[in-house]
């Protein structure tokens, strides 16, 4: 009894765990590309086309410094470091805002020594659509900056304001010049009154024209997501600066993958806590506190997955290799992590006695049967059932329910040998066991949409009944059907409605609407 009880908490984690990988892996495949522009600010290489850059952090640090000059040469370096961290951190908010344009400095793309923009903005076409930025780290001190942008040398940028649409300065230096730049507006303006009264109109057109330039500098100045001291640094240690970025990107990945794993993870585990308060193996307040602990782990677990599988898929997409460069373009980065910890578990087990050979190897083949079913049923669920989480948890549930029976058949087979009277009384008795779970699990579900859907119990009890028979009998047509349901009941619109209006869909250019 406690070895079934210790498997159907297995298969629940498991479901759990596949169920939330699934709801957050399109996100953190988004995280794994907005990486991979700070790998490729490092390296210089395009590894979306596949052309060379003029240069990357990684070449720049290495260019010879004068050491009679060596603070003016690195400060040069940081110039040009500003313009590669900018253009990848430009780059990575675009792709996690869902935008299709793209950042490149005109070294990039053929304008080597622009004379008046340093980087500029391509669609998704290759096509110039403007904000041509000039960029410019210099000063020590907000003060200096605003000279060295208000002297004869730097006219050329506003003279050209269709060539020319922002000139971008150091974060740390940008308030200061801002305040700075405020200040003598004020003290122009009054000298401005005091020339006007004398009837100076030389002094007065003077004063004019440098409150222009400074209303127009205002207008144009914009604050650069890198400081002074990160451009310094990425000339020293460049692999230091890009892992940093890529550091910061797992992170946020890994907050976002908690919250949309605890999301899950409350609608799973708060349902087998509900059943097993109702069945009287706890009391209201274990159930609650149980719920609390799952919760927590499964965001902890979330975490783990969303940091790890965002720089896991960055690091994939730079191979050579086509397949494994798909694989990090994909969204099994995510699946591969969130085992991670199931597999490390049955190792220790196995090295430490616990288990046997057998039972380790089927364990870990256990683990890589949920991986493949586990996750393509969720990621099916979420398609047929486009409702955020409940679509990925209808489809895990059933992915993960048929692999465990399927491999635990595998497994019986594989043991049969000389206990094959012994195995088949267990092989009854698993049966009987996964045919009970199955059944608890339905119960369960239903009390969920009964608790979040009162309304549309019978809908769903309809639905959930096509997509189960149309998976018994490879009709494909009644899975489509029966998601459909739930779909049109929860107020969304449906894309096709059988497999023929699939494939003509999956012909057109229209992206899933989720």
């Amino acid at each position: 009894m406690e070895k079934k009880k210790k498997r159907l908490t297995s298969l629940s984690d498991n479901l759990t765990n596949q169920t939330a990988a699934a709801a957050s892996a399109a996100r953190i495949n988004q995280y794994g590309k907005a990486s991979l522009q700070h790998i490729k600010s490092y390296t210089g290489i395009d590894y979306e086309t596949g052309n060379v850059w003029t240069k990357g952090l990684k070449a720049l640090s290495k260019e010879k410094i004068n050491p009679d000059y060596e603070m003016q040469n690195t400060k040069a370096k940081a110039g040009f470091a500003a313009e590669m961290m900018s253009v990848a951190r430009q780059n990575e908010e675009n792709i996690l805002n869902g935008k299709t344009e793209r950042v490149y400095r005109t070294d990039d793309i053929g304008r080597v020594n622009d004379p008046h923009a340093d980087t500029t903005v391509l669609d998704v076409n290759g096509k110039e659509i403007g904000e041509r930025t000039q960029i410019k780290f210099v000063g020590n001190t907000p003060k200096d900056t605003f000279g060295k942008l208000m002297s004869k040398q730097y006219d050329k940028y506003f003279e050209n304001p269709d060539k020319v649409n922002h000139i971008e300065i150091a974060n740390d230096k940008y308030d200061g010049v801002i305040k700075i730049a405020d200040q003598k507006l004020g003290e122009y303006e009054a000298q401005l009154k005091k020339v006007k009264a004398l009837g100076n109109k030389e002094a007065e057109k003077s004063i004019k024209n440098k409150i222009n330039k400074i209303k127009q500098l205002k207008r144009t100045l914009k604050k650069s997501s890198v400081s002074t001291n990160e451009a310094i640094d990425a000339v020293k240690s460049p692999e230091l600066s890009m892992l940093k970025d890529m550091g910061r990107l797992a992170h946020k990945s890994g907050l976002e993958a908690a919250t949309t794993s605890a999301k899950a993870g409350a609608l799973i585990q708060g349902g087998m806590s509900i059943i097993k308060v109702v069945q009287g193996e706890l009391t209201p307040e274990e159930g609650i506190k149980q719920f609390t602990t799952e919760t927590v782990k499964v965001a902890a677990n979330g975490y783990v997955t969303g940091a790890g599988a965002a720089t896991l898929a960055a690091t994939l997409q730079t191979s050579s290799s086509s397949l494994i460069k798909s694989i990090g373009n994909s969204n099994l980065p995510a699946i591969i992590v969130s085992n991670v910890a199931n597999i490390t578990s049955t190792l220790y087990d196995f090295f430490s006695g616990k288990i046997t050979g057998v039972e380790c190897a089927a364990k870990l083949g256990q683990t890589g049967a949920n991986i493949a079913a586990g996750s393509y049923y969720a990621a099916v669920g979420q398609v047929i059932i486009p409702i955020p989480v409940v679509g990925a948890a209808v489809g895990g549930l059933v992915g993960t329910l048929l692999s465990n029976a399927l491999y635990g058949n595998l497994v019986a087979a594989l043991q049969a040998g000389d206990i094959a009277r012994e195995r088949r009384i267990i092989i009854e008795k698993e049966c009987e066991a996964y045919d009970k779970y199955l059944e608890n699990e339905r119960i369960r579900l239903q009390e969920l949409f009964e608790e979040y859907f009162a309304d549309c119990v019978t809908v769903f009890n309809d639905a959930l009944s096509d997509i189960r028979s149309g998976l018994v009998s490879y009709n494909v047509n009644q899975v489509i059907e029966g998601g459909n349901k739930i779909t049109e009941k929860l107020g969304r619109s449906v894309q096709y409605r059988n497999m023929s209006e699939f494939e003509e869909f999956m012909k057109k250019d229209e992206d899933f609407v989720l």
